[in-house]
């Protein structure tokens, strides 16, 4: 058996120059560093093929993740010297799908080449201040969605539960579903809508203990606020559970299982459960993960930010909530002031061993 396992491992040599200029041309591993640019990963035919980690002194650009013939390509992780971020999947070096997360918001997005915004989308604003939920074009708000205060602003004259549902042009609410629409009817015993064309229903309640605030057709939810004790989804819904790109406000006695207590999320759904591209952070700001989720689960490319007790930065692949795969661990050094950094292969979790010599050609598997 293992004689079997070690067969398949192939092990790369040094990348050898002459100067700059590569005598090396099959896969090899290079560590790199010529003051002006960091380079630690894999190359083939001189340009680097595989993963890769990059940085600059300046931190101008710092790249972690696969390259393709000296572009980015694959799954990686941009990081500016601003701190923006910029994760998810990338196609001959231009950033495609995943998360980006500036200082004004965390936000899904899909781009098209002429790398503005497009589709559906959800935001949650600086210091979770507010949530949109909606339709992007050319990076801005434009079609249906849904914007609501999750925090009082007094600076900004907002006030926590305010709301427009509508539409959007170039971030401006245009067309106010709350009055365009005929409101909805319902029985007040019960709270369910009667009418079954398109109508706005405002503060409905039903004898469940749910809150229901936007547009109905055929008697359900379509696009809107859903409240029930202390959890709030905001989005598109089917059937009371979030469909499409959403946003989900966890309560503090978690009965549901996947997600955590008092955690902001943020992706698509589908079928109420959070899968895709996403992102997440605790009411407190110690625990924050950008990245690929499975029901709920961090599983596929991305990152994680822990500050409770032990703190680190995790940057890789994730299988149901653990590191599984190749990743980057930075972890606080003894002083209390350096960063340790440990690369290399983790599997159910734990730490295997650092493999930057291995040769492989799909590094997320």
């Amino acid at each position: 058996f293992l004689l079997f396992i070690f067969s398949k491992i192939l092990y790369a040599k040094e990348c050898e120059l002459d100067g700059t200029q590569f005598i090396t041309q099959e896969k090899c591993h290079l560590a790199f560093d010529n003051g002006s640019i960091i380079i630690n990963g894999q190359f083939e035919n001189g340009m680097i093929n595989g993963f890769a980690e990059v940085y600059t002194p300046e931190g101008t650009e710092n790249y972690i993740g696969s390259f393709i013939n000296d572009e980015y390509h694959g799954y990686g992780l941009l990081i500016f010297d601003d701190a923006a971020k910029h994760l998810g999947s990338w196609k001959n070096g231009q950033f495609r799908k995943g998360i980006i997360d500036y200082p004004e918001a965390v936000y899904t997005a899909t781009l098209h080449e002429n790398e503005k915004t497009w589709g559906r989308s959800a935001f949650l604003f600086e210091n979770s201040e507010a949530v949109y939920v909606g339709e992007v074009k050319s990076s801005n708000f434009n079609g249906e969605g849904i914007r609501y205060a999750l925090k009082d602003v007094a600076e900004k004259e907002i006030s926590e539960g305010e709301y427009e549902i509508g539409v959007f042009r170039d971030n401006l609410f245009e067309t106010d579903y709350s009055t365009e629409l005929p409101e909805c009817e319902y029985d007040l015993k019960t709270g369910i809508v009667t009418t079954t064309d398109k109508c706005f229903g405002n503060e409905i309640l039903n004898e469940l203990g749910m809150e229901l605030t936007g547009v109905f057709e055929n008697q359900e939810l379509k696009l809107g606020i859903f409240k029930q004790s202390d959890y709030l989804r905001i989005g598109r819904f089917n059937l009371f559970t979030l469909e499409g790109y959403g946003f989900l406000s966890s309560g503090v006695d978690n009965k549901n299982t996947g997600y955590m207590d008092n955690t902001y999320y943020i992706g698509e759904f589908v079928e109420g459960r959070l899968t895709g591209y996403g992102h997440y952070t605790t009411k407190d700001d110690l625990q924050k993960y950008y990245g690929e989720f499975v029901n709920f689960s961090k599983d596929g490319f991305g990152s994680e930010f822990n500050l409770e007790n032990e703190p680190y930065e995790f940057h890789g692949i994730f299988k149901e909530d653990r590191f599984h795969g190749y990743g980057l661990m930075y972890t606080l050094a003894s002083n209390g002031v350096d960063l340790d950094t440990k690369t290399g292969f983790y599997q159910n979790g734990e730490y295997i061993h650092d493999d930057k010599d291995i040769v492989y050609d799909n590094w997320s598997n």
